[in-house]
Order: structure tokens, then C-alpha cells, then sequence
């Protein structure tokens, strides 16, 4: 077995894939472990040897964009 990650929509119940494809509708879906959406230190630094600096990923962050 292998574990995807999907989009739920608690609102209106819809399960979409990564496309924005409606795979289902469902509405009490029970995760199998909650995504941690926080920045680690380590995308931190990978965007950094990416050639960010540090006022572009600042700015990334302020506008939700990581």
C-alpha cells in the first residue's frame, strides 16, 4: 500500500488531487497523520544555496508563498 497526499476541503467535503481534479466527495475523512505545512530550517537553507537571499525569501514568507 502507499500513501498519497490529497487536498481536503472541510467546507464543502470535496477531495482533490494535486491538478485540482475532484477525486471524491466525502464528509468526515479521518487523515492518516496531519501535514506539517511549517518551513524547516532545512528548506530554509536549500532555498538560500538556490541563490535566494534572505530579504527574497522574507518576502516569499510575508506573502505566504513558503
Amino acid at each position: 500500500m502507499k500513501t498519497i497526499t490529497l487536498n481536503f476541503d472541510e467546507a464543502t467535503g470535496m477531495i482533490t488531487d494535486a491538478t485540482g481534479f475532484c477525486v471524491g466527495s466525502y464528509s468526515s475523512v479521518v487523515p492518516v497523520k496531519e501535514e506539517e505545512t511549517r518551513n524547516t530550517i532545512d528548506d530554509l537553507i536549500n532555498l538560500k544555496a538556490a541563490g535566494f537571499t534572505t530579504d527574497e525569501i522574507v518576502e516569499l514568507k510575508r506573502k505566504e508563498l513558503i
